[in-house]
């Protein structure tokens, strides 16, 4: 009888040691999913379906959910393999200024809405200048026409006062908020994404209205100062805790951005903090106050 209790105790405790190896205790709502490794970049060299197999199962223990931007190319496989990995995959189709270009895009789009949660048609096209209204809007229109799944846009706050237009068309609203580029210090970040978040739920969502989500949020660790608004790891880590507390007290769903570093985006941008917004760093390994957070 003491074998079999012993038994059972270790089994018990190996099941234990397992689970704790395959998830976190804490679990963000989404991540915001760029899989660019250093030496890739969009239009230049792409990462291969196994790196991003291997990032998706990364990150299944720390979310549900992910957020893409495009679906070019080995892009268009996420949302597929997202759904092995049991992740729900709100696939995004980027937008700009060429027309060939965003016909084939969204194509492509359409094309995963077998594999996908929801779509996202564009990001900060509007805040880009990169179309008019118009334009987004009957991109979104022939998406919504050709799917079943919900359709939804990204932008600044300010955009979607604007643009009011837009958010009649759409399924559900993400909202870009990043109180770093409105130069805010880190100890007020939390309390105005949450203060934003909240306008945006009040206007379109509130009484059987349109879902309202974060469609990025988040604090680089490295890179330019921008008015109070101090780039480092401490502050990354302090940003972090303190909306994730926010979030779960209030329930807001969010896309935090983002997963991993992205050096790629120094070059295009000139800009040094443009690459140090992931909690994980490049290689795919967490910086260390991150990491306690998980843990």
């Amino acid at each position: 009888m003491r074998k079999y209790l012993a038994l059972v105790l270790i089994l018990f405790v190996l099941l234990c040691a397992l689970k704790t190896a395959d998830s976190s205790s804490k679990k963000l709502y989404g991540f915001c999913y760029g899989p660019f490794r250093d030496g890739q970049n969009p239009g230049g060299v792409y990462p291969t379906r196994d790196q991003i197999k291997e990032d998706l199962w990364l990150l299944k223990k720390y979310t549900r959910r992910i957020r893409t931007y495009s679906v070019e190319k080995v892009l268009g496989k996420i949302p597929k393999l997202a759904k092995k990995a049991k992740l729900k995959c709100y696939a995004g189709a980027w937008i700009d200024g060429d027309p060939h270009w965003n016909k084939r895009e969204i194509r492509r789009l359409i094309a995963t809405s077998e594999n996908a949660h929801a779509l996202v048609v564009g990001n900060e096209v509007l805040l880009r200048e990169t179309l008019p209204e118009s334009d987004l809007i009957s991109l979104i229109r022939k998406v919504r026409r050709r799917t079943n799944l919900p359709v939804g846009y990204a932008d600044t706050w300010d955009e979607w006062l604007n643009h009011p237009k837009v958010a009649v068309e759409v399924d559900f609203l993400l909202v870009n908020i990043h109180p770093y580029w409105g130069g805010l210090p880190v100890e007020n970040a939390a309390q105005d994404v949450n203060k934003i978040w909240s306008e945006a739920y009040d206007t379109y969502s509130r009484n059987g209205g349109k879902p309202v989500l974060i469609g990025e949020t988040g604090w680089p660790s490295r890179g330019e100062v921008e008015g109070d608004a101090v780039p480092s790891r401490a502050n990354q880590c302090k940003f972090l805790r303190r909306f994730y507390k926010s979030a779960s007290q209030n329930s807001i769903p969010y896309f935090y951005f983002e997963a991993f570093d992205e050096k790629w985006k120094r070059t295009e941008t000139g800009t040094e903090v443009e690459a140090h917004w992931g909690l994980f760093r490049s290689n795919r390994t967490w910086k260390p106050c991150v990491k306690r957070f998980f843990d």
